[in-house]
């Protein structure tokens, strides 16, 4: 996750993109955090997340209206939005996977399985709520971003692979573990 998260902030910081080096840097640190001192709850780092999902939206909206003053928009601009998107809507499932992060907000790890005998009653709160249907939707997620990588590899689009490769990156990191928790 952390390496992922670094990919991310690297490709932010070469394309300039001020909104995207502070929604990556809220990434990195968030990921930083929770698989070392867990100091931060977890409904913070995802209200962080969304709050960074809100503002590469507000900046793509911004683009949007850039865009459409032009007379001809080439495909690589589309697909730079495409990216970008996706990437905007992948924060918000981290903020999910956030808060699915075992027992993170509490400040202590789940060790085994039976850790779950111990709490009965403990269901996970919003981890549960949508359950396989967000799991379903993460995984969409991150076929999108690999098709994007793919895409922008093709295009010759070497830091839009990264964006997109990290992502995918990512959003599976931190998918697996609950899989298989």
């Amino acid at each position: 996750m952390v390496a992922s998260g670094a990919a991310c902030l690297g490709g932010a910081v070469v394309a300039k993109n001020r909104i995207g080096i502070a929604a990556a840097a809220v990434m990195l640190l968030a990921m930083l955090d929770l698989v070392t001192a867990q100091l931060v709850p977890s409904a913070v780092w995802a209200l962080l997340l969304v709050t960074a999902a809100i503002a590469l939206g507000a900046r793509l909206r911004v683009d949007a209206r850039a865009v459409t003053s032009k007379v001809r928009v080439s495909s690589g601009s589309g697909l730079r939005r495409a990216v970008m998107v996706v990437s905007a809507v992948s924060y918000v499932a981290m903020a999910w996977l956030v808060m699915t992060h075992s027992h993170a907000s509490s400040g202590t790890a789940l060790i085994s399985g039976e850790d779950h005998l111990a709490h009965p009653g403990h269901t996970g709160g919003v981890a549960e709520m949508p359950g396989a249907a967000a799991a379903l939707v993460v995984g969409v997620l991150i076929a999108v971003h690999v098709a994007l990588f793919v895409a922008s590899l093709r295009s010759g689009r070497r830091l839009l692979a990264l964006e997109a490769g990290a992502m995918a990156a990512m959003l599976l990191a931190m998918l697996v573990p609950i899989l298989f928790s």
